[in-house]
């Protein structure tokens, strides 16, 4: 429970460059998202989950506007990762990172185009398989920020030794560090 907050105060500073927005509806992560200067989104009455919650978020943004999907859990994102997808994006219609587990790291869509997200396990075959399916000019991004989410306890481990000077990673060290029993 601690380390979602954590995790999002993370996500959030590395796209400070960037008009962000964040869907929850949870109180404490709006707080985080009030104080980091992000547009709150509530979710949607009856939101089953986090792709209903997504494409709810989709609706709020102009077509015409590049829209990225940024899941929470990405502890060792970095502005530079974000720039990165941004160039690509100049370029391709959409910007798909794939995470070591399978999973999908972040979701760029330049204006004017739209897949339905698809997230959960084995979600970049199906985000991929949308975008081919539409036609779309897709890029491929592999950068650390985005391959490597938080979903298991090595990548917690991880995440205390790479990022400590980060909310997420200074949990995380402490986390690792308590006595179990």
């Amino acid at each position: 429970e601690a380390l979602t907050p954590a995790l999002v105060w993370g996500v959030l500073p590395a796209a400070a460059a960037y008009h962000r927005l964040l869907v929850t509806p949870t109180p404490a992560l709006a707080a985080i998202g009030r104080e980091a200067g992000a547009t709150l989104i509530d979710e949607p009455e009856g939101a089953s989950d986090l792709n209903a919650a997504y494409a709810h978020a989709l609706t709020k943004v102009p077509k015409e506007a590049a829209r990225a999907l940024l899941p929470g859990d990405l502890g060792f994102l970095k502005s530079d990762d974000i720039e990165a997808a941004l160039a690509l994006l100049q370029r391709h219609d959409i910007v798909l990172a794939s995470t070591n587990h399978g999973g999908t790291g972040a979701i760029f869509l330049a204006p004017g185009v739209s897949i339905a997200p698809a997230f959960g396990p084995g979600s970049f075959a199906r985000h991929r398989a949308a975008a081919e399916a539409g036609g779309f000019d897709l890029a491929m991004l592999d950068r650390a920020g985005f391959t490597r989410d938080v979903d298991a306890p090595e990548d917690v481990l991880a995440l205390a030794a790479e990022r400590p000077q980060t909310h997420a990673g200074a949990l995380a060290a402490r986390i690792t560090a308590a006595p179990q029993g």
